[in-house]
């Protein structure tokens, strides 16, 4: 008995010491809120640089249903999607919706330069425009009957288009009324300078001119663009530190559940001494 608790407590406190290193690890390596915005920021506009080398600006892109293969966390299995790079620098864009039967979702989604949600809404029955117009911008903005309005802060933003299939394969319905989105600039598309997708600061710095930003993250994005220190490594490190935070608890709670087994395992060690 006295063998038994006394392996059960020394395999208790060796996984302790790992949990205490690992706690010491993350408070060495905790990133700071500028790193977690660079993270956050490169992530996404990594991807749209990459896009707009692909697709251009004010051009739909209208990708396959959602598999095992999307680096997406909960692929959707039950809608597509159509996806564009509005430029809205130099004049207001209509973006035009088609009619839909009134059972079947279809939604516009606005996301700026840092990953924020500007505008997301269903789209209506009998479809429609939308005018999305730069906050700040010396052009003319025309009046009509529009669904809505969108004033933007960034130069070019993204336009994520969902609609709903029913059934995993789509019938052709959903995918025909995408196709039948329309993009209507009263200016020709910008003639842009896009950043080396791998220079991590150069594209955050990109992000940051294309957006007025936001005062609640003004501070970590200058502070960020000017740090040196944060390289594909740095940038590695910070991803991981998330992935763990998301994944699998803290450290520090890890650690916490197995001190309360150290003291479990004490109490048996005194019992089985009393044996």
């Amino acid at each position: 008995m006295k063998k038994t608790a006394l392996s059960l407590l020394i395999t208790t406190l060796s996984l302790g010491s790992v949990g205490l290193s690992s706690v010491a690890f993350a408070s060495e390596q905790t990133p700071t809120d500028a790193e977690l915005t660079g993270q956050r920021v490169y992530h996404h506009m990594e991807n749209m640089v990459a896009f707009m080398e692909d697709n251009g600006l004010n051009n739909f892109e209208f990708p396959g249903l959602a598999d095992h293969t999307w680096d997406v966390i909960t692929p959707a299995l039950d809608h597509i999607y159509a996806k564009a790079m509005l430029d809205v620098s130099a004049g207001p864009v209509e973006l035009k919706v088609a009619p839909r039967e009134d059972n079947r979702y279809a939604s516009l989604h606005l996301v700026d330069a840092e990953h924020f949600s500007v505008y997301n809404q269903v789209t209506p029955e009998e479809g429609g425009s939308y005018l999305i117009v730069r906050e700040g911008a010396d052009y003319e903005v025309p009046k009509g009957q529009y669904i809505d309005t969108i004033t933007v802060k960034d130069d070019f933003i993204f336009s994520f288009i969902r609609v709903q299939t029913f059934e995993y394969r789509d019938d052709g319905a959903a995918d025909q009324w995408r196709k039948q989105l329309k993009v209507k600039s009263v200016e020709p598309a910008s003639e842009i300078d896009l950043p080396e997708r791998t220079n991590i600061r150069a594209v955050i710095e990109f992000a940051d001119t294309i957006s007025d930003g936001w005062a609640q993250t003004h501070d970590n994005m200058q502070t960020i663009i000017a740090d040196t220190d944060f390289d594909q490594q740095r940038l590695a490190e910070v991803r991981r530190y998330v992935h763990d935070l998301g994944t699998s608890g803290s450290s520090s709670t890890i650690y916490l559940a197995l001190s309360i087994r150290v003291m479990q395992m004490t109490s048996l060690m005194k019992g089985a001494a009393r044996c």
